[in-house]
């Protein structure tokens, strides 16, 4: 009876925090980020803090480097970024000047399957104008509230990361002090497998993705691909989610290589450098820096991803993974449990039997 009051008690619980996920999505975005910031710096400034230096000095230094580093790096890149955009902009007509005939194939066929739905129903020219209002405005207000969004997150996450690192001790201690106490110890074992596995997503598949933007990056830049940083980088980024960013860059890659080269040398190139970027990847970056430790199949990291993106939208990317890291290590715990319990073995409907 206990037993069910504690497991309604937690299903409870976890209804809250979705639900709230859910409500509150469109303001969480600086918190989220403010506290993904705090979980990634905090073992440099505990590491500082060893020194003997207070917790709120080591947190201003952490994060003004942090931060210095972000906009230096930034700054550089800028230029290099703009510059490949504008290129891309002058590249963009002839690109779709060579897809205008494939373009047109697949406009006709579409046409054809609906031709007979459409010649009995004439547009009318103001509801085409209303209609194109209407998008218009809407348009002026979604750009209006992605910049507030966008001020609101560079102001409020470097305040909520600093607050947070600067008692992120405190915090924990305090979240301790509210465990049940017989279940303290294996909540807290839970925790710490949590946190390992946290830790190897956060740090080790940030770090590994920002390997592969180099690589990708400068790889395709020597070979002399137009736009190489910008789809290495992009590359880079979406490859916490498996095989995706090496497909969508060669894909990108190999498709600007067919248009730019006019041999065949330089498109073989691109496609190895994806192909070495892979075997990179997955033996040696995800081993030696991820390890076992996060244990998500890719099955399950790719349905966490659009879970969280069709619930959430870019807050449920943020969360999904981290999400999925802690119901795996949950799950796991569940399947211990019950591997040990007597409704696996059937022990006690022997013992009753006897």
């Amino acid at each position: 009876m206990i037993e069910n009051r504690h497991t309604i008690f937690w299903i409870f619980i976890a209804f809250v925090i979705v639900l709230a996920l859910y409500t509150l999505s469109s303001v969480l975005m600086p918190f989220v980020a403010g506290m993904i910031l705090a979980y990634l710096l905090d073992p440099l400034v505990d590491r500082i803090e060893k020194f003997g230096i207070s917790r709120s000095i080591s947190t201003v230094l952490v994060l003004t480097i942090f931060f210095v580093g972000s906009t230096g790096s930034s700054l550089l890149l800028l230029p290099v970024v703009l510059s490949q955009l504008s290129n891309l902009t002058i590249f963009l007509p002839t690109l779709i000047s060579k897809l205008e005939p494939f373009i047109r194939q697949a406009r006709s066929l579409f046409d054809n399957a609906i031709k007979a739905d459409d010649s009995s129903q004439p547009s009318l020219p103001v509801a085409d104008i209303l209609s194109w209002a209407g998008e218009f405005l809407t348009e002026i207000i979604s750009s209006s509230l992605a910049f507030a969004n966008l001020l609101s997150l560079v102001i409020i996450t470097p305040i909520v990361a600093f607050y947070l690192l600067r008692d992120w001790d405190l915090i924990i201690n305090k979240v301790k002090s509210w465990m049940p106490i017989t279940h303290k110890v294996r909540i807290v074992e839970q925790a710490l497998k949590i946190d390992r596995s946290l830790s190897a997503l956060v740090r080790g598949q940030g770090l590994v993705c920002l390997i592969l933007a180099l690589y990708y990056s400068v790889s395709l830049t020597v070979v002399g691909l137009q736009f190489g940083i910008l789809i290495g980088t992009f590359a880079g980024i979406v490859s916490f989610v498996p095989f995706v960013g090496a497909i969508l860059g060669a894909i990108f890659s190999i498709g600007f290589s067919f248009i730019q080269f006019e041999t065949v040398t330089p498109i073989l190139l691109v496609a190895a450098i994806f192909l070495v970027g892979q075997v990179l990847e997955g033996n040696f970056l995800t081993p030696k820096l991820i390890g076992e430790a996060v244990g998500l199949h890719p099955v399950w990291v790719i349905f966490a991803l659009l879970t969280g993106a069709t619930l959430f939208g870019f807050l449920g990317v943020l969360l999904a993974l981290p999400i999925a890291v802690v119901l795996a290590v949950l799950i796991r715990f569940g399947l211990t449990n019950y591997f040990e319990s007597e409704i696996y073995s059937g022990n006690s409907d022997v013992e009753k039997k006897d």
